[in-house]
């Protein structure tokens, strides 16, 4: 298994699936299926939802990314029903951690959206069925190779135009291999003790030259330098930085170089150095500071900018964290060809902890870091004219597979 076997759809960071829908009800003939059709799916972390739908004609285009029909059949988790990435807690499995089976049920039929027969061609006075689902089930078992699920839903409130429709039931299975999830971003802890991205050597694909993407949870390490000023021990500075970056919050840690592993995923040795903690920068906001930009700048003053944890891992127990609130943040961001280039400055005040023998860090500290677009189209984060460029690479032939 190597993570460019991974499939996600760049237009919205979807992973695709091998697996189907199916239909009960008086109305489950009428509903068609595309050809070569997948199962896309798409946790939303800034609603918490997740959407499941069917796309047809999926394809794997030259860098490694997926393209696909608009979706035909959908279901969409509303508020009541926690998004995937946040259901698959440990808690949620079995004693012996392989299955889960998780019910929802809520009289108002408000649990899931369910849209039906979007866009197939159809005769011109037909209607999809649109409406919501007042019973939910989902199933997850744990496989070597990644995670297999079922989803059902029983739609009681259903409409076709106007009018109202019968009831239905609704069936999604649908198997997301590790790779997948890697690439995505999405390999939930529960999936650890079994996640095994090992395989034959190969040279990277598309994907392995420009992502490096860590092997258990598939986080990103980037090219960079994180300094932190002149009392940053030496052992605590490398070329790279590991990033955890969510749609408003930013975590850096520094790190020596990352080797590559067969599956195309990354490791390290373990770094309990510093980790700087940031607020209001991550994937959302430079995507609201750039719009349609290629420049931005942002300067943040005061309190409740983010904080510096100058002692991580086993030691934060025995030395403590040793925090340092960050007085002053200033953010400059640039879009280049193959990415977007961060830079992050600014000051550190005194540390908190009292009693203790360490040198703070700081008080300057700066971070520099370029953020590949596959990143961003592995995470349905693309901004300005990114899917606009990326269609006129694969036509005019400038990505190779």
């Amino acid at each position: 298994m190597n993570i460019d076997d991974g499939r996600i759809l760049a237009n919205t960071g979807a992973m695709l699936a091998e697996g189907r829908f199916e239909f009960e009800g008086e109305d489950a003939a009428t509903l068609t299926f595309p050809p070569n059709a997948l199962v896309a799916v798409r946790p939303i972390e800034v609603t918490g939802t997740t959407e499941i739908s069917l796309v047809g004609n999926a394809r794997k285009d030259a860098d490694g990314f997926w393209s696909a029909d608009w979706q035909l059949h959908e279901i969409t988790f509303q508020a009541n029903i926690p998004s995937l990435t946040r259901l698959l807690t440990p808690s949620s499995f079995s004693a012996d951690r392989r299955s889960a089976r998780l019910q929802f049920q809520a009289q108002d039929g408000g649990l899931a959206w369910v849209a039906l027969g979007t866009v197939y061609p159809r005769e011109p006075d037909e209607h999809p069925l649109l409406g919501y689902a007042s019973n939910v089930v989902v199933e997850v078992e744990r496989t070597p190779d990644g995670l297999r699920f079922v989803v059902e839903a029983f739609a009681e409130s259903l409409k076709r135009g106007e009018a109202a429709a019968p009831p239905l039931r609704i069936r999604v299975s649908f198997f997301l291999t590790l790779s997948t999830m890697a690439l995505g971003g999405r390999l939930w802890a529960v999936n650890h003790q079994i996640a095994d991205l090992s395989g034959d050597s190969a040279p990277p694909g598309p994907l392995g030259q420009v992502l490096t993407l860590d092997e258990n949870r598939g986080l990103p390490y980037f090219e960079g330098v994180l300094d932190l000023g002149p009392n940053q021990p030496d052992h605590f500075r490398g070329s790279w930085v590991f990033a955890r970056l969510f749609p408003m919050s930013l975590q850096i840690k520094a790190e020596r170089a990352p080797t590559r592993l067969s599956s195309g995923c990354y490791k390290t040795l373990s770094n309990a150095g510093p980790d700087l903690s940031l607020r209001n920068v991550g994937l959302e906001s430079w995507k609201e500071m750039l719009g349609n930009r290629e420049e931005a700048e942002l300067t943040q003053t005061g309190s409740g900018i983010g904080y510096l944890q100058g002692v991580t891992g086993p030691s934060a127990g025995e030395a403590g964290p040793h925090m340092q609130q960050i007085t002053t943040l200033r953010t400059r961001l640039q879009r280049f060809e193959d990415g977007l280039k961060v830079w992050l400055s600014g000051e550190l005040g005194e540390i908190e902890q009292r009693e203790s023998t360490r040198l703070p860090l700081g008080p300057e500290f700066s971070v520099d870091f370029l953020v590949p677009n596959a990143f961003f189209f592995a995470r349905g984060m693309a901004f300005g004219d990114m899917h606009r460029e990326r269609k006129r690479k694969l036509e005019s032939g400038e990505t190779e597979q």
